[in-house]
């Protein structure tokens, strides 16, 4: 139903293509979640050290 059409070398192209920014931006997301929980947690730890 995704790949309807596989006899034409452009849409097997497109579809790596969609695939490839799908996977970069759920890499991008699980790194930006994940950095955020790390200074998230720094700051807290610092402000209760004062």
């Amino acid at each position: 139903m995704l790949i309807h059409r596989y006899d034409t070398p452009f849409s097997l192209v497109f579809y790596l293509f969609y695939f490839s920014i799908y996977l970069f931006q759920m890499i991008c997301g699980l790194l930006t979640s994940w950095f955020l929980e790390i200074v998230i947690m720094r700051m807290l730890e610092g402000f209760w050290r004062l």
